[in-house]
């Protein structure tokens, strides 16, 4: 069902009151001065499986005239829809009362008749299931999750279908009685679907050449490796195009659920010359979905629960609302990925849309959010489970193009490295000591100043320097500096200019949107940090590595005297003097060895090989995508010494830019306390669960099922039994191996934060691609002394050794890891990975089971375990505890040394 009813003059505001009381009650949110009970109670319904109530503009009626969206998926007919509606509903005035041509209850049915839109196309992936049969599934899988530990099924069969499993289980029993009428009847279904298989591929194949050649415009080479995004953000805000559907200023993102499931509403207008392009498309689509689709997938597509997509206001604009699994961003990543899947194919009809499509990844995404209408609803009767928990999906089709295949090595050249800050493209392994200094800057005049003495003191990229027997000079120290947003604008530099950075970024990590995707909640939540909260925001991040503690001591001193200097406006904030170490054995406080699975970087320190690109780590070189992601600009008349290079998009030659984000980065910092007894105590009450009494060597073993890896750094997937620290630095090695997760849990901190090739539901070509697309770079160190020597954890311990870890107490002194990371990308690369991955109880179809250390469950998820899987019986741990709370965080802006000079150059 599709309903759009005109709202009545001046009900907007009440009745968007109205609805979000619903979807807090919906949410378990609702305050206690909320109503007793919500005018819809959607989870007393028996048959809807999505709902959610929307308000779009109404470009007929004039400005400021909106409509109201009702959009549902329900088991049934529509009048039985409609009573249930009226059952659950304790007054239906309060929503319907503010639309034009209702006249209460009696006439509802009529009313709503007369405001349905059909759907052009639609697709379900749970087709053919009610809510009771998808709920029966569930407690099923449950009851098999729930006693996992007790049957001989191998752990990760309980990720698969509910029929597969049924049939394991069938097959295991004594041969029926009858037992040739079972075999001819087995035999008979093998050949049925063996031919079914054929025909279908057959149909599927034929039907893909006709699609492609349907849309055969999307499949031009692409025009420029640049991207086309429009940066009207540095202009005035105004509409892209006319028909915007920007509701509210709040953006969409805060309102959606995050984590397990999301729910898109777009509103598009159409190129009047294209509609009937659209309908051709969306037919098609409808056709494949329905016909050719196994359940649970779309075009490939494998968490899309349903989607549907309707033209309205007579042809000009087109209305999508879908639900899927995961985050926004993975969502749209998948359809990057499906380049040809045709789904694109609609879209490109419409006013605005970037000239590349979804080959221009950043200008893609903006469209689309551009065009979301945030929804004041969103009822899911399976909210917290994902479209794959219930085994509906298979994977049948792997794209036969794969457009974003790496860039052949290349070498960055030298002039290019001596504008990188060397923070970027080195973690300065040879300098143990580190300095992290949080700065206030107090008036922009001061902090002009301070930006040009300090300038020519930074650390460049630029190759060290070797000695008569060809070995490199390592420097005794380094110095490198970034900037946040606020710090920006504090320097002088304009608000056109700050909105051309990602709205990420200029939010910052401490803000209420950005909390929810991290998790930052709870003991985690910035009003109790010691930098970054509410109250204590730094403008820049001073990070000073030396190779001993006296040569640290001389360059904070320098620092500090530059600091107090009368022409320098700039302080040290609270708290902000931080310091942090690498500790000889490279290991951080829980005893694990740190910092291996680095990527390299392409054209730098690398061969080729398995390297990343260089635009995933530096603006304005080419990404994964093989494109040069969005950076911030500056108008021309700002430069008037040509500091910078100018845009190099050839969407915008003729607009005079000049380019402030090339060859800088963005850096995520994060102060993490480790929780050393309180993980190492947990170790032990799982020993003695498992094995009925404590050891040091089963203690170890589960924790490196947490982690991934053994204390010596030696990876699971190589060597699963025990530590052998001839593998320890190793990183190269693949997961598709070990596809359910008996040497390396699925779940385990090292395979979730980089899945490699195994990234389930997709192929493996198509994980590792993925997996690429998300990498970061660390430049953490740690701080605190060691609770106790790691190197325990890699030999055979004495008496005393094995008593003091058996009895591991907290000694009262904060200990952790100062956490930095360099990426281009802020949000597709730092938060999705703790988004989609680490907080993502569903992570690779698991259940319940967020990344053992740095996975933030929300409050309304159930308790976190560790699922490990064994022969010939797995193990779920008891409740994981928190073993890491976030104490501080930002984000900031590493600006190239032109940047550095032209912000220091400002006369503003």
């Amino acid at each position: 069902m599709n309903v759009l009813a005109a709202l009545k003059p001046g009900a907007e505001a009440q009745l968007r009151g109205v609805l979000r009381a619903i979807g807090d009650d919906i949410k378990g949110k609702r305050r206690d001065s909320a109503p007793a009970r919500a005018h819809i109670d959607f989870n007393a319904s028996r048959a809807i499986h999505f709902a959610r109530f929307a308000i779009l503009n109404d470009p007929d009626s004039g400005p400021g005239q909106q409509r109201l969206l009702y959009a549902a998926v329900y088991d049934g007919t529509l009048e039985n829809h409609l009573a249930e509606l009226t059952r659950i509903a304790s007054d239906m005035d309060a929503i319907w009362g503010a639309c034009e041509g209702y006249s209460g209850v009696a006439g509802f049915a009529d009313f709503i008749a007369q405001r349905t839109q059909p759907a052009e196309a639609f697709y379900i992936a749970f087709r053919h299931h009610t809510v009771t049969s998808i709920h029966k599934a569930i407690t099923h899988r449950r009851g098999l999750q729930d006693a996992h530990e007790y049957t001989a099924l191998p752990a990760m069969d309980m990720h698969l279908t509910l029929g597969e499993i049924l049939r394991r289980i069938v097959r295991a029993l004594p041969l029926p009685i009858d037992g040739a009428r079972a075999i001819f009847r087995l035999g008979f279904g093998t050949v049925f679907r063996a031919v079914r298989r054929i025909t279908v591929g057959l149909n599927r194949y034929w039907y893909f050449r006709w699609f492609n050649w349907l849309t055969r415009n999307r499949m031009a080479p692409l025009q420029s490796p640049y991207s086309s995004i429009v940066l009207d953000n540095f202009a005035a805000p105004a509409p892209l195009v006319p028909g915007d559907e920007i509701a509210s200023s709040e953006p969409p993102s805060f309102r959606e659920d995050v984590v397990t499931q999301n729910q898109l509403t777009l509103v598009t207008p159409l190129d009047p010359t294209k509609v009937d392009n659209v309908r051709a498309v969306m037919a098609a689509i409808d056709g494949f979905s329905k016909r050719l689709t196994p359940p649970g997938s779309l075009i490939g597509i494998a968490t899309i629960h349903f989607v549907r997509w309707m033209l309205i206001d007579n042809g000009r604009r087109l209305l999508m609302v879908s639900d899927y699994d995961g985050s926004w961003e993975s969502y749209i990543d998948e359809f990057a990925e499906m380049i040809l899947s045709g789904l694109e194919a609609i879209w490109e009809n419409a006013l605005g849309f970037p000239p590349a499509g979804a080959r221009d990844l950043p200008a893609f995404k903006r469209f689309l959010r551009n065009h979301q209408v945030p929804s004041e609803i969103f009822f899911a009767r399976i909210r917290k489970r994902r479209c794959l928990i219930c085994g509906m999906t298979r994977r049948w089709w792997r794209a036969k193009h794969n457009h974003l295949i790496m860039l052949t090595a290349s070498t960055i050249p030298a002039p290019i490295l001596k504008d990188i800050q060397g923070l970027i493209t080195s973690g300065y392994g040879h300098l143990h000591h580190t300095a992290y200094w949080f700065v206030r800057l107090e008036h922009a005049a001061g902090a002009r100043e301070w930006l040009r003495q300090l300038g020519p003191t930074i650390t460049t990229a630029k190759p060290w320097a070797l000695d008569s027997r060809g070995k490199p000079i390592k420097p005794a120290s380094a110095i490198n500096l970034a900037l946040s947003a606020s710090g920006l604008a504090a320097c002088g530099l304009p608000e056109n200019v700050l909105r051309t950075f990602p709205p990420e970024f200029v939010e910052g990590m401490a803000a209420e949107s950005r909390a929810r995707l991290l998790g930052d909640e709870g003991d985690n939540a910035s009003a109790h940090w010691e930098i970054g909260g509410p109250n204590n925001e730094p403008h820049a991040l001073l990070i000073l590595h030396a190779n001993d503690e006296a040569a640290l001591a001389a360059a904070c001193e320098a620092q500090r005297a530059l600091l107090s200097a009368p022409q320098i406006g700039a302080r040290l904030i609270t708290h902000g003097e931080q310091y942090a170490y690498r500790p000889q054995s490279d290991c951080e406080p829980f005893g694990f060895r740190d910092g291996i699975a680095q990527p390299r970087i392409r054209g730098f320190n690398d061969s080729g090989g398995a390297s990343v690109p260089a635009g995933e780590f530096i603006l304005g070189h080419k990404n994964h995508y093989a494109l040069i992601a969005p950076t911030p600009v500056v108008g021309g008349e700002l430069d008037p010494q040509n500091l910078l290079p100018p845009l190099a998009n050839p969407y915008h030659a003729g607009k005079h830019w000049r380019d402030l984000g090339r060859n800088g980065s963005y850096l995520v910092y994060r102060k993490l306390q480790q929780n050393v007894a309180g993980f190492w105590q947990f170790m032990k009450r799982e020993a003695e669960r498992i094995d009925g009494r404590a050891e040091p060597a089963r203690m170890i073993w589960v924790a490196a099922k947490c982690v991934g890896r053994w204390p010596s750094g030696a990876p699971l997937a190589l060597t699963p039994n025990a530590d052998d620290a001839r593998l320890a630095n190793r990183d190269d090695f693949l997961y598709a191996g070990d596809a359910h997760g008996f040497a390396c849990p699925m779940g385990a901190h090292v395979r979730r934060t980089n899945p490699r090739d195994m990234l389930p539901p997709y192929p493996a070509q198509q994980s590792l691609n993925m997996s690429k697309a998300h990498r970061i770079l660390r430049r953490g160190r740690v701080y605190g002394a060691p609770l106790f020597d790691p190197m325990w954890l890699q030999r055979a311990l004495t008496d005393t050794e094995r008593d003091q870890l058996l009895n591991l107490t907290d000694d009262g002194t904060p200990r952790g890891i100062h956490f930095l990371c360099v990426n281009a990308s802020i949000k597709s690369q730092f938060e999705f990975i703790q988004q989609s991955w680490c907080n993502n109880p569903r992570f690779g179809a698991l259940n319940d089971n967020p990344d053992p250390l740095l996975g933030n469950a929300l409050p309304d998820q159930a308790p976190s375990r560790m699922s490990i899987p064994g022969k010939p019986k797995g193990i779920r741990t008891a409740e994981l505890p928190h073993f890491v709370t976030v104490r501080g965080g930002g984000y900031f802006f590493v600006p190239s040394l032109a940047a550095m000079r032209f912000m220091g150059a400002l006369a503003v």
